[in-house]
């Protein structure tokens, strides 16, 4: 009998559902909330905090197949079973059954429904580790024998083998009982005639059966018992398909057959070339559709070193110019009914595919081509480390590649890993910054899960009765606290909003009987348990005290204006771009508002004008806030904008303003729409290839920039002598005139300098300008600008949270406005520093801390108080 793929799955989830277990659906390949993993690569591990006893499930008994990516297995792609995604058919039994009714509904599975001869199964039982106190699993194997196999298909294996876990660097793990399948004496000599278990390519394994959750090893290495004992298995669904229809390899089944096909007529490539251009495309096409660009870190590294190591691949078979959309197509097509997102975002799949071939084909052939060259120069010989890792660097030809091709040659990998450890040394060497680092705070996440979850009540309430659980400074926890620097303290509940989703933590005080501290900040572990950051104005902090805990409600406001705008503006952009629009990422705090999103051209100048209009526009309809909890199916059939649903639970905060703008959000908000006030957009730019940045303004910040900006345009109406809406008919008068000579530079003209020159109170001459947008030397302009007008030039350039300033001084000045003193105090306020000459100086600061443009206009009293 044959079996399709989706028959196993029917049968697997189907064998699981008549025994009460609840089918649950997959999970994206990008973690949520777990920074211990790339991506996920197993079924269990978006379910980690089931096993921690952390979250409680909607069943103790789940089942499901779930895509997963382990990357550890990139370099073994090309024998028979080795894939970098796959699909993991899983159960689990969450404090419920164990390892007796696990083993025995995994013999039923295997024997009586996917019919396989039992004296051909052999399973490993875990031997134990002295060394780590972890003793044998004896118990199993007296199970699988009760259940039909003899002893002799029963093996036992070291630590390394059969214990499994955990899915990161910590978390739930323990012994596992694994199952195989004897492929017969074609594929190598049996067990019982050498005493080797090979499990390669004679033995292989076709489920883990059981994985038994009983400890949960920390950051040391330490195991300890777990609270709840569980059940996690799972089995590969390709390598289920290979053995139950006998294929000799994954590629043979429908799971890969349709892409294989494909990639055989792409040229003459060997087999081990074929499979590998197979599995890549496939993972990069998941990879992808989980909305993960290529890039040079993370996991956009991983899509493009797939990609590149398709392109190497084919460049050493001496293929060009072969597009892989025939072979991405095949992919989505064959799995989008499954997985949607792969459909619904194959434009942009094949789109980055196509840019990436097109980016480094031809360098990763001119790679090639020198590498070729090398060993045609030097037959029989090693090639260096160093012409390695300029191949990898510089040409972009995976390392992999570089050793199969040296074959027997090889590569001098010692000398490669000093050449790229030196590379990334230098890569990751700290930038000059103006500030310190801020303070870690690993040993309350370490011990936090100890104390209850917080109890949140800042929806309703501006201050709180509460109890200090724990304080914790960065290397211990304390009994109590009274000195200087910052400390963590974790209260039983809060009215403070913790970091998430974008949103800063509130700031606030904490006050009891004997003390009063300043809460600077609020976050909160992943388990839920929020903590406070704060320092001590005056008294003592002790364990149990009662405190009141109350947040600085103005920033709160300012925070929730701009948190609400960010949502009008994303609905405004759908709108006008397009819904091809998506949030990229946002940060929401007192001073602005942030808001990246994935777009592949510029918008107009026109369009941003119409985005800023249509925000105003639904602040002054004063829409009142609909704020609710659902389900996540319920809110997602009411056309909720979710781009991140893989990191929602089941039950979802859905934020509504009217009809237009519906979004899941856990943050805090205004009540109605009109509370913004009023919105201005400050900045539109790229942050990288298809993904965009806009800084805007709300509230009483929009309106200071706003007069700001008529302030300066009142002035140049002076200079110019003209009425506002006729300085650019002005300013076009004043230009050079066609085919006159240009003035020396690329900076100001002399009309220009003319019109943003002014003179303080003191007769000072000065020009204080933003230079935003410009393409200007701000050095030389301002060196230049300050001896045509015999006084202080000051330029400011914002660059998202960062502001640069440039100041020059003429020879006449310096002596009382020395640039180097000058460039300090005006990028005080901004946390910044400077340095330079008494004639130049340049320098930079934190653009948040403080408003730039009123900082300029303020510019004329800074320097006339340095005259005496």
């Amino acid at each position: 009998m044959t079996y399709s793929s989706e028959q196993i799955r029917e049968i697997f989830l189907g064998f699981f559902k008549n025994y009460d277990h609840q089918i649950i659906p997959s999970a994206s390949i990008v973690p949520q909330n777990d920074p211990t993993l790339l991506f996920i690569n197993s079924g269990m591990a978006p379910l980690k905090d089931y096993f921690t006893g952390e979250a409680v499930p909607q069943s103790p008994d789940l089942c499901n197949v779930q895509p997963c990516i382990r990357t550890i297995d990139i370099d073994d792609v090309g024998d028979r079973h080795h894939l970098t995604l796959f699909e993991m058919m899983g159960s689990w039994s969450i404090n419920h059954y164990f390892k007796e009714r696990a083993i025995e509904l995994a013999y039923e599975l295997l024997v009586e429904h996917f019919k396989f001869p039992k004296e051909r199964l052999y399973v490993t039982v875990y031997e134990g580790s002295a060394s780590l106190g972890l003793p044998p699993d004896t118990e199993s194997a007296k199970i699988w024998e009760k259940v039909g196999l003899k002893s002799a298909q029963i093996i036992t294996q070291p630590h390394a083998d059969n214990f499994w876990g955990p899915a990161g660097i910590t978390g739930p793990c323990g012994p596992c009982t694994e199952v195989f399948f004897d492929t017969g004496d074609a594929f190598g000599p049996s067990y019982e005639d050498t005493g080797v278990f090979e499990t390669t390519s004679r033995y292989i394994e076709i489920w883990n059966a059981g994985v038994f959750m009983s400890y949960f090893k920390d950051e040391a290495g330490a195991f300890h018992p777990l609270k709840i004992k569980s059940v996690d298995t799972g089995s590969g669904l390709e390598r289920m398909a290979m053995v139950l229809n006998q294929h000799d390899s994954v590629y043979d089944t429908d799971l890969m057959a349709g892409v294989m096909g494909l990639v055989q007529q792409m040229g003459p490539l060997d087999l081990t070339q074929q499979r590998v251009i197979g599995d890549h495309m496939k993972a990069s096409a998941f990879i992808l559709g989980a909305n993960i660009k290529p890039s040079n870190e993370g996991r956009g590294y991983i899509a493009r070193r797939l990609i590149r190591k398709c392109l190497g691949t084919m460049a050493k078979a001496g293929i060009k110019g072969q597009r892989f959309d025939g072979l991405l197509s095949q992919v989505l097509t064959q799995f989008g009914g499954i997985y949607p997102h792969l459909r619904e975002n194959k434009d942009a799949i094949l789109q980055q595919v196509a840019e990436e071939q097109q980016r480094f084909e031809t360098v990763i052939y001119d790679g090639v081509k020198r590498l070729n060259d090398w060993i045609a120069s030097n037959p029989e010989q090693t090639l260096p480390g160093q012409v390695a890792f300029e191949l990898v660097a510089t040409y972009g030809v995976p390392f992999e590649l570089i050793e199969d091709w040296m074959g027997k040659q090889g590569v001098d990998k010692a000398q490669y890993e000093v050449s790229l450890k030196a590379h990334q040394d230098i890569s990751r060497a700290p930038k000059d910054t103006q500030g310190g680092s801020e303070k870690g705070w690993s040993v309350l996440e370490s011990n936090a899960d100890q104390y209850p979850i917080t109890a949140y009540l800042g929806e309703e309430n501006d201050t709180c009765e509460a109890k200090i659980l724990a304080i914790f400074d960065a290397d211990q926890s304390l009994n109590e606290w009274s000195g200087k620097g910052s400390v963590a303290v974790i209260t039983d509940q809060t009215c403070c909003y913790a970091e998430s989703g974008g949103q800063v933590g509130d700031q606030g005080s904490l006050t009891s009987s004997n003390a009063k501290a300043s809460i600077q900040d609020t976050q909160k572990t992943k388990s839920g348990r929020y903590f406070h950051v704060l320092t001590i104005n005056s008294g003592k902090i002790k364990v149990n005290d009662p405190v009141t805990v109350a947040i600085d409600t103005l920033r709160r406001s300012k925070i929730t204006r701009n948190h609400s705008a960010t949502h009008l503006l994303q609905t405004s952009l759908r709108t006008i771009l397009g819904d091809t629009v998506k949030q990229a990422g946002s940060l929401v705090d007192d001073e602005k508002l942030r808001f990246d999103f994935y777009c592949d051209t510029k918008p107009s100048a026109e369009q941003l004008e119409q985005v800023e209009s249509d925000v105003n526009a639904l602040i002054r309809d004063n829409i009142s806030a609909q704020i609710q909890i659902s389900s996540l199916e319920a809110a997602l059939s009411q056309n909720v904008t979710a781009f991140f649903k893989e990191k929602y639970e089941n039950e979802v905060r859905v934020v509504a303003f009217g009809e237009s703008s519906k979004e899941l959000c856990g943050g805090m908000h205004v009540q109605q729409t009109g509370d913004i006030g009023l919105f201005r957009l400050i900045s539109e730019s790229s942050i990288s290839r298809g993904t965009r940045r806009i800084i805007a303004y709300t509230g009483e910040r929009a309106l200071t920039y706003t007069q700001s900006e008529s302030q300066q345009l009142s002035q140049i109406c002076q200079q110019l002598k003209t009425k506002p809406e006729q300085v650019l008919t002005k300013l076009k008068e004043m230009g050079p005139k066609k085919n006159a000579p240009k003035e020396k530079g690329s900076g100001y003209s002399s009309d220009e300098i003319k019109a943003l020159t002014q003179s303080s109170a003191k007769g000072v001459k000065y020009m204080a300008v933003l230079a935003n947008g410009t393409q200007i030397d701000p050095r030389a302009e301002a060196a230049r600008i300050s001896q045509l007008i015999d006084g202080v030039v000051c330029l400011a350039q914002e660059d998202g949270d960062k502001v640069q300033v440039t100041i020059g001084v003429s020879n006449s000045q310096v002596s009382v406005l020395p640039a180097n003193t000058l460039i300090n105090e005006f990028l005080s306020p901004f946390s910044g520093r400077g340095g330079g000459k008494a004639q130049l100086a340049s320098g930079g600061g934190v653009s948040k801390k403080a408003d730039i443009a009123q900082a300029l206009l303020q510019f004329s009293e800074m320097i006339d108080k340095k005259i005496k």
